[in-house]
């Protein structure tokens, strides 16, 4: 079994700002779709935003990472998503004004962009718990034990803003076409 550094308060995770930036870009990168690497980007922060909303900002120690930094479950609604879908996880190019207008959306238009939009919010989700497991460790194969997983990168050390200012260039680059 490996053993840990003892962990002092606010080491061991990495900021949101980072899921939100690594997850962007690699979805980015995979798709070269900007919609999609938005809701994943957005999807990034879940795990946390749910711990947050379920006991309030100082989550347990023994509590943070668990249910909600579970992969399979992720996976599976993931899965579930991409079956509604039809296997279509491509995001259409509607218009701001197609989007944010007040007509009520078909079912077509339902399942062409909400149900790909869920889709990529939980690969962002799984995203959030793969980066999580090199930064400490989230449970596996049961949602109560943190078995997985290994601290390499501390909360706002040097390797974390490298990743940080690695993934922002990047998703810069592909979204002016110049990558």
């Amino acid at each position: 079994m490996l053993s840990f550094p003892k962990r002092t308060k606010g080491e061991g995770k990495l900021t949101w700002k980072t899921h939100k930036a690594l997850t962007a870009f690699l979805v980015m990168l995979i798709t070269e779709n900007p919609l999609s690497a938005l809701f994943a980007a957005s999807g990034a922060v879940l795990p946390d935003a749910l711990e947050f909303a379920i006991y309030g900002r100082n989550v347990p120690r023994w509590k943070h990472r668990t249910y909600t930094h579970w992969p399979f479950a992720w996976a599976v609604a993931a899965l579930v998503f991409l079956l509604f879908a039809g296997g279509h996880t491509a995001l259409p190019n509607f218009s701001f004004r197609e989007l944010f207008s007040f007509h009520t959306f078909s079912y077509n238009e339902f399942r062409l962009l909400f149900v790909p939009a869920f889709f990529w919010v939980s690969i962002g989700a799984l995203l959030h718990c793969l980066e999580d497991a090199i930064s400490g460790r989230i449970p596996l194969l049961n949602p109560r034990r943190k078995t997985f997983g290994y601290r390499l990168v501390p909360l706002n050390g040097l390797l974390e803003r490298l990743i940080f200012v690695f993934s922002l260039t990047g998703l810069v680059l592909l979204l002016s076409g110049n990558p």
